[in-house]
């Protein structure tokens, strides 16, 4: 009677440690490849997926909050731009591009520090444009 019990319990089962490995594996298997597809994403980035790399942000930099204002380029004009949350507005369209090598400051996108060529340009047409 006692074996007809086990086996009934064994019936009952139907996970068996082998079964519970293989399902922690496959999970296991399907966390690591969202993580190696999210580097990949961020590696190569969404770039090759729209313009084909025509726009570029040059640097970006924080003004507090939700605000934050970027060097981009377009082609071969370089604009200016003040982000917000629900607004993107031009400041400035530069006639002559920035030259962001000579400076000796690596600048990429979504780096916070500018060169000090940038820094003077944006502070000139800023106080140009309040006169």
């Amino acid at each position: 009677m006692e074996k007809d019990a086990q086996s009934a319990v064994q019936a009952i089962s139907p996970i068996g440690s082998s079964s519970i490995v293989d399902v922690l594996l496959g999970l296991a298997f399907i966390i690591i490849l969202i993580f190696f597809l999210a580097w990949l994403f961020k590696k190569f980035g969404s770039g090759s997926l729209g313009l084909g790399g025509l726009i570029k942000v040059i640097a970006a930099m924080s003004l507090g909050g939700r605000d934050r204002i970027a060097l981009i380029s377009v082609g071969d004009k370089q604009l200016l731009l003040g982000i917000s949350p629900g607004r993107i507005a031009t400041l400035h369209v530069f006639e002559n591009p920035i030259d962001t090598e000579s400076s000796g400051q690596k600048i990429g996108a979504g780096s916070t520090r500018l060169p000090q060529d940038f820094a003077n340009k944006l502070q000139g047409v800023l106080s140009g444009s309040k006169s």
